[in-house]
């Protein structure tokens, strides 16, 4: 603003005028210093207005919460669009699945580091853990509830966000600084205490941050292997054998590796070619055995034991279903009907129930909450009931479960609906990808074991791999490298193995490399999903990746 003063600026002017001019600017300064001191606010206000404009943390993470929730229900809708054009080949979904897990993990990532800014008063620990009986007092994490109302599953009346306690950044078993999973090989080298797990880590799946026991140290295994403290009953160990259960072990063990596999005639040729000896291999749970005789008769001409995935994906199975299961092992377990007459007889010795059941992102439900518990505690009615329709057949096929969620909460709820769950259990399953394999599957032993579960069921590892396009950068690598060449990917599979084999002995039922071949040409996408591949879309090797695979499925 501009102050106009009714002087001309003469010198003869100024001294005639200087008294009023003085007055004048006296006054002017009287108005500036009232009008100074009205406009500034006191301490208290001032306070209040710094506090009330202090940037707000949470309010981004509470946006990028929202976002994720959104992108996850769009990704679930897609996901199952895809699978019921593709129900008798769920596998050609798997892009879309993977998807829909990435997003649940870092939505459960969002949510657990908002939760860190809560009041603690917010926040009841051990509340909803104890109500089921589960160990240690955790908690769930994360809410998955958007991706299931955009898939038509109803919500729970009044459900509010969870807030996970104590959740932050774990940290790698005996990471030692040379393992940082970024160029090399991506592994560190396992001494003879074991240390030196490889990988910096990232929460996966709202895992805990409670440390794991360490390479140096014992793995937690249930005292009675013989059953005394278990859930009774007798578990089939076939294959596997009891196992030591301890890790540092200075000799690699030896267990059963096979691969995951489709009913494309080039699956069934690349896992020939790969000299598989065991595939894992998807049907429907309701499907009959005389659908799915031309898959198993396919793969046995070849010389390879098919190990049936019974999937039902985002439903529940039903006691017909469970049923259903026993006609499996009747045709196709030792001495089945299918192998009558036949000049090769390779039968089926597990089947496993489910497909990452106990991962939230299937059916949007908010782990640990009333619905997740639901389902739970239906697949151990249903596991039960097709564990005793399978034993009535006389045949030696087990049943092997699902067990891979950190937080504890499906464990505790599969107890709560059948205390000797680890009766009819054959074997655990587990899907431990990237370098912290050895976090996830010691959580799975620390968790099995404080409900008495013997050391003796094995471990199955239905799902392990790397996605490689020879050095092509990817979206993401679950922790490795993610522009990892053919032979970085063989020096880490390699290592791994090797690693696995010290770590957990004849504890592993199987290890099922992910997966036969590419989905994709090479060099077509970025996506991680379409280079998990041992051999390349058209059955081209990838390398010495392919000749390790081979090599391994050699040894094993």
């Amino acid at each position: 603003m501009t102050i106009q003063l009714p002087i001309r600026w003469s010198p003869r002017a100024l001294s005639a005028g200087a008294p009023h001019l003085v007055a004048c600017l006296a006054f002017l300064a009287a108005c500036a210093a009232i009008l100074v001191l009205a406009m500034t606010p006191s301490a208290d206000a001032a306070t209040k207005h710094a506090a009330s404009h202090t940037p707000h943390q949470p309010t981004a993470v509470a946006a990028r919460v929202v976002r994720d929730k959104r992108r996850l229900a769009h990704e679930a809708s897609t996901l199952k669009q895809c699978l019921r054009a593709n129900r008798r080949h769920p596998a050609r979904c798997n892009t879309q699945r993977h998807e829909v897990q990435r997003t649940s993990e870092e939505l459960n990532r969002a949510t657990s580091h908002s939760s860190t800014n809560a009041s603690p008063a917010s926040v009841t620990p051990g509340a909803a853990a104890e109500s089921r009986g589960a160990p240690n007092g955790q908690q769930p994490v994360g809410t998955n509830s958007e991706a299931g109302a955009a898939m038509g599953q109803p919500q729970p009346v009044g459900a509010s966000e969870p807030q996970p306690v104590g959740a932050s950044e774990p940290q790698p078993v005996g990471a030692s600084p040379e393992s940082t999973g970024q160029g090399g090989s991506g592994t560190g080298t396992s001494g003879p205490t074991g240390t030196g797990t490889s990988g910096a880590s990232e929460p996966t799946n709202g895992a805990p941050s409670e440390s794991q026991p360490g390479g140096a140290g014992t793995e937690p295994v249930g005292e009675g292997s013989d059953g005394t403290t278990g859930a009774g009953g007798t578990e089939k160990t076939s294959g596997s054998g009891g196992g030591s259960g301890t890790e540092g072990s200075l000799s690699s063990t030896s267990f059963p590796m096979g691969l995951n596999s489709g009913s494309e005639p080039l699956d069934i040729a690349g896992a020939a070619k790969l000299g598989a000896k065991l595939v894992r291999l998807a049907f429907g749970i309701e499907e009959s055995v005389q659908e799915m005789e031309p898959e198993i008769g396919a793969y046995a001409n070849k010389g390879i034991r098919v190990l049936p995935l019974a999937s039902f994906y985002r439903s529940v199975p039903t006691q017909a279903d469970a049923q259903n299961l026993a006609t499996w092992a009747k045709t196709f377990g030792p001495g089945g009907t299918f192998w009558k007459g036949r000049s090769e007889a390779l039968p089926i010795e597990d089947i496993e129930f489910g497909n990452e059941t106990d991962n939230g992102y299937q059916y949007g439900y908010e782990v640990g909450g009333s619905q997740y518990t639901a389902l739970a505690e239906a697949y151990a009615d249903r596991f039960k009931e097709s564990s005793e329709a399978i034993a009535q057949t006389g045949t030696d096929v087990g049943l092997l479960a699902q067990e891979q969620d950190p937080t504890g909460h499906w464990i505790a709820d599969l107890y709560a609906a059948v205390p000797n769950f680890a009766k009819y259990v054959a074997g655990w399953t587990i899907h431990p990808y990237g370098p912290e394999w050895r976090t996830s599957v010691n959580d799975l032993i620390k968790q099995t074991t404080a409900y008495g579960a013997p050391s003796t069921i094995p471990i199955y590892m239905t799902e392990w791999g790397l996605s490689s396009d020879n050095g092509a950068c990817l979206t993401s690598n679950f922790n490795w490298n993610p522009c990892m060449t053919y032979k970085e990917a063989a020096n880490v599979l390699r290592t791994a193995v090797a690693e696995m084999g010290q770590a957990f002995g004849k504890r592993i039922g199987a290890l099922m490399i992910y997966q036969v071949r590419d989905q994709q040409l090479i060099g077509s996408t970025n996506n991680v999903e379409a280079y998990f591949g041992a051999l390349q879309h058209e059955l081209q090797p990838k390398g010495e990746y392919t000749t390790a695979v081979q090599e391994l499925f050699s040894a094993h």
